[in-house]
């Protein structure tokens, strides 16, 4: 979470008008969905298509989600 990116993502969803607890940050490095959580976003560290689509369903994020078996 170096630099300051949750101050820049929280100016960023500010600018939007979204409350951070309704943003969803995908990040490949999990230091960084962590913060993300600490800045009040939901975080989703991401490690293959498979694992995003749950996370997107689970946000009811997609329009057509397939749940696993």
């Amino acid at each position: 979470w170096a630099f300051g990116l949750g101050s820049q993502l929280a100016r960023c969803a500010a600018s939007l008008g979204a409350k951070p607890q309704s943003v969803l940050f995908i990040d490949d490095k999990p230091w960084n969905a962590e913060g993300a959580e600490r800045a009040g976003m939901l975080g989703h560290h991401y490690r293959g298509h498979a694992s995003l689509r749950l996370a997107l369903a689970a946000h009811d994020l997609l329009e057509n989600p397939v749940h696993a078996p």
